[in-house]
């Protein structure tokens, strides 16, 4: 299985227990993925930060383009595939690494994040192609930053997501997802997936 996707967050960042930051950014993916049973499912994916923006403090930054890399995997912990309903769980770990730059200034550091998360999706199949969900993932990781000179450690302030989204399997084995979160850190992301 392959694929591509689109996403943007806003994330809530605290650093070093007091200092609240808001962050944007988009970003693209490529993935491959493997189905080793009815069940479990494994994806590799690594892509790039398109921009974005970082403000707190008095400041404002811009994100210059940057990397990142997951690895993901699910089990379906009940509901085949193309029946109601069904219950998924998630596990991702994921890495990323750019630059802000600091607007009106000259300031150029670099921001790191690590990130584990684990969720579940909870949906209903329709007429054995469209499957709407709901959504909730908790996770937790380090944001390395520097920021004035002095080394900044965070993460977002929330550590959670709740949201839904939708997916249909359409005709030559392509399937397209689109998915939200509302609640806690926001996001919104659309992606393809071709089985092979």
């Amino acid at each position: 299985m392959v694929g591509a996707g689109y996403a943007h967050v806003w994330s809530d960042l605290r650093f070093n227990g007091a200092e609240n930051y808001e962050l944007q950014q988009d970003s693209v993916v490529a993935s491959f993925g493997r189905r080793f049973d009815k069940r479990v499912s494994l994806r590799l994916s690594a892509g790039a930060l398109l921009d974005g923006h970082m403000s707190g403090e008095g400041y404002d930054y811009d994100l210059a383009p940057g990397w990142l890399v997951a690895v993901s995997g699910s089990y379906q912990l009940f509901g085949d595939p193309g029946r109601v309903p069904f219950l998924v769980a998630t596990l991702t770990f994921g890495t990323s690494g750019t630059h802000t730059t600091q607007r009106g200034g000259s300031e150029r550091t670099s921001l790191s994040t690590t990130d584990l998360r684990v969720g579940v999706m909870f949906g209903y199949t329709l007429w054995e192609r469209v499957s709407p969900y709901a959504a909730v993932r908790g996770f937790g990781g380090p944001v390395a930053w520097h920021h004035a000179g002095l080394p900044y450690t965070g993460s977002d302030r929330h550590h959670y997501t709740l949201g839904g989204g939708v997916s249909v399997s359409l005709p030559l084995g392509l399937d397209v997802r689109v998915d939200g979160s509302a609640l806690g850190e926001r996001s919104v992301s659309a992606g393809l997936a071709l089985s092979l």
